[in-house]
């Protein structure tokens, strides 16, 4: 009788070596939702989503008594409080630059996934960060009329700050994708990444179907 391939192959992922993606780009260039369709394109089994501004939300929901789950999504109650959020981060990364890496680390760890998409990258010391482990980097580039479609406005203090700017000039990107809703070519780039990061864990047959 012929092997259960799938399951000896899930079997098998448990122990293999793990390898982040990490996804950085502007406001409303869609980081999220890049980030999660590589994620469901690997299966729950493979990539989990994380983000560094995760813990970040839920220590300053916590200390300004905020609903922490508006925090995380993209609403308006989330661009009221952005702010003052990033100036609180600021000044606790200004104690341990890599405080919110580890607590995503952290995160990352109890999900069991050997593929880490942190789908939130915004500066040099992050990726420095991470660079302990096996990565990948993403670029995600949207144009201003694209952004702007989606709700982007120019906020002073917010988009010329270092969360924004920090990695204009790092230049050594694995992957520069654009997401002007072409959705051909970003699926094209997708299934890239994805056989891509496959292929760093051990699986080296396709499953970009």
């Amino acid at each position: 009788m012929a092997a259960d391939t799938s399951t000896s192959c899930k079997e098998a992922q448990k122990d293999e070596k793990k390898i982040l993606l990490l996804v950085s780009g502007k406001r409303k260039c869609g980081k999220d939702h890049i980030s999660q369709l590589i994620q469901r394109r690997l299966g729950d089994d493979l990539g989990v989503v994380l983000h560094i501004s995760a813990p970040l939300k839920r220590e300053y929901a916590e200390m300004a008594n905020l609903d922490y789950h508006k925090l995380l999504d993209s609403s308006a109650y989330k661009e009221v409080h952005r702010a003052n959020m990033v100036k609180w981060g600021e000044q606790v990364r200004r104690k341990d630059a890599s405080y919110f890496c580890q607590k995503t680390v952290e995160t990352a760890e109890r999900s069991g996934r050997p593929i880490w998409i942190v789908a939130d990258i915004r500066r040099k010391t992050d990726i420095e960060y991470f660079n302990q482990f096996e990565m990948l980097t993403l670029r995600l580039q949207s144009s201003n009329q694209v952004r702007s479609n989606r709700g982007w406005v120019f906020t002073e203090g917010i988009d010329d700050s270092e969360t924004e700017v920090d990695l204009d000039d790092y230049l050594d990107w694995d992957f520069i994708i654009s997401n002007n809703d072409n959705n051909e070519a970003l699926d094209r780039d997708i299934t890239e990444i994805c056989s891509h990061l496959r292929q760093r864990i051990g699986l080296t047959f396709s499953q970009d179907t």
